[in-house]
């Protein structure tokens, strides 16, 4: 199933919100510039909080999007088209329960995306109620598995015909270089924070000056094939 993509399809930029950071100021400069911009719910946030910046998204009268970690389906879902986010991006290990409760979205006009870091022939079962998968590479922050973006990327061309997304060590050639290879879009997140428009620039600023990508580390274990990425700098306390 390789295919390239050609030069008039569609490439989607995805600006993704720090989780945790309850400010969509991220997410809302994307979409004033034309990315579509996520406002990241998969941990700590309230429910007033998540209404809130899903209100200031909707003000830009722009398609924007959710990624949802919750056990429940978000209420955001029930609001009127016109207020609602335009993405869903769930969780490939803790949401796959919810895709049976989303297909009314969908069928209004929502886009339902669900977020791995490997793969299992099982999740080709889920392509009917999905409308595409979101990669995440080794690269990325957080939750990863064990291969790289541009490896999952292949392997799911190799496996669906349904959109790929790309998210992990996303910056100008490797953007370019994953939609060459057949991607439909990809994301950016922590390569933003320093931005003017970021709240957290100043706080992050000393941390992240400088930095090329050689100071995170990977904790896991290869058995398990499960691991987090995180930052490692001087003075740090450990978390492991």
């Amino acid at each position: 199933m390789n295919r390239v993509m050609a030069a008039n399809d569609p490439f989607t930029l995805f600006v993704l919100n720090p989780a945790g950071l309850n400010d969509p100021a991220l997410a809302i400069a994307g979409c004033r510039t034309g990315a579509v911009g996520v406002f990241n719910a998969e941990v700590g946030v309230n429910p007033s909080e998540l209404a809130t910046a899903l209100k200031r998204l909707a003000t830009l009268h722009t398609p924007f999007g959710l990624k949802w970690g919750g056990s429940e389906t978000p209420t955001a879902l029930d609001a009127d088209r016109l207020v609602r986010p335009a993405w869903l991006i769930l969780d490939a290990e803790r949401n796959i329960h919810l895709l049976p409760t989303v297909q009314a979205f969908r069928a209004s006009g929502g886009r339902v995306l669900l977020e791995l870091s490997f793969w299992r022939d099982a999740f080709t079962d889920l392509e009917s109620q999905i409308d595409g998968w979101w990669v995440k590479g080794h690269e990325a922050g957080g939750a990863v598995g064990e291969e790289s973006s541009f490896v999952l990327l292949q392997r799911l061309l190799e496996r669906t015909l349904s959109p790929v997304y790309v998210r992990g060590g996303i910056g100008l050639h490797t953007a370019a270089a994953c939609q060459i290879g057949g991607a439909a879009g990809v994301v950016l997140e922590h390569a933003l924070l320093l931005l003017r428009e970021s709240p957290v620039a100043d706080a992050l600023r000393p941390w992240l000056r400088g930095l090329d990508g050689t100071e995170t580390v990977l904790l896991g274990h290869e058995e398990t094939g499960r691991y987090v990425r995180v930052l490692e700098r001087p003075n740090f306390t450990p978390v492991a």
